[in-house]
C-alpha cells in the first residue's frame, strides 16, 4: 500500500509541476506581446523580443495546416506512448510529459497566432520559447534513459 502511495504522490507532483510549467510559458507568452517592437535585450547577444514563427523547427515553411495535423499525431502517440510507459513503471514519464507540453503550447499559439510566439533572442540560434526547451530537454533526457538501457537490454 505505501508503494501505492509513493506512486501516487510522484505522479500529483510531476502533475502540479507539469501544469505550473505550461502556465509559467503561457504567462510569458502573454507578456511577450507588450514587449516594445525593437525587443528589450540584457546585452547585445541576448535579449526578448516578439517574433511570430509560421514555420516549423529553425523556422524552415510548412503549410500551417499541414504542421497543426503532423502535431496533433504526434501529440497523441506521446500520450499513448506516455501513457503506456507510465503503467510499466520506468522513468519517461517525466522527459515525455516535458514534450507533451511543449508540444501542445506550441499547437495552442498555431490555433491562436497562425504561428508560434517565439520570444527569447540569442546572437547564435533563431529565436525560440520555454515550450522549444521543454521540447529539447524531454529528448535530451529520454536520450540519456534510453542509452542507460541499452547495455541492459543487450545482456
Amino acid at each position: 500500500m505505501a508503494a501505492l502511495n509513493s506512486t501516487k504522490n510522484k505522479f500529483t507532483l510531476i502533475s502540479i509541476c507539469t501544469c505550473l510549467l505550461f502556465i509559467i510559458d503561457r504567462l510569458t507568452k502573454y507578456f511577450s506581446f507588450k514587449l516594445p517592437p525593437e525587443g528589450v535585450f540584457v546585452s547585445p547577444n541576448f535579449g526578448f523580443k516578439l517574433y511570430l514563427n509560421d514555420g516549423i523547427a529553425f523556422s524552415l515553411p510548412l503549410a500551417q495546416l499541414a504542421t497543426i495535423i503532423i502535431s496533433i499525431l504526434i501529440i497523441i502517440s506521446l500520450l499513448f506512448f506516455l501513457i503506456k510507459n507510465y503503467q510499466l513503471k520506468n522513468n519517461y514519464f517525466v522527459p515525455m510529459a516535458l514534450i507533451i507540453i511543449g508540444a501542445v503550447s506550441n499547437v495552442i499559439d498555431r490555433l491562436k497566432f497562425k504561428g508560434v510566439v517565439d520570444f527569447i533572442d540569442l546572437w547564435f540560434i533563431p529565436a525560440f520559447n520555454l515550450p522549444d526547451v521543454y521540447i529539447i530537454v524531454g529528448i535530451v533526457w529520454l536520450i540519456i534513459l534510453i542509452n542507460q538501457r541499452l547495455p541492459k537490454i543487450a545482456e
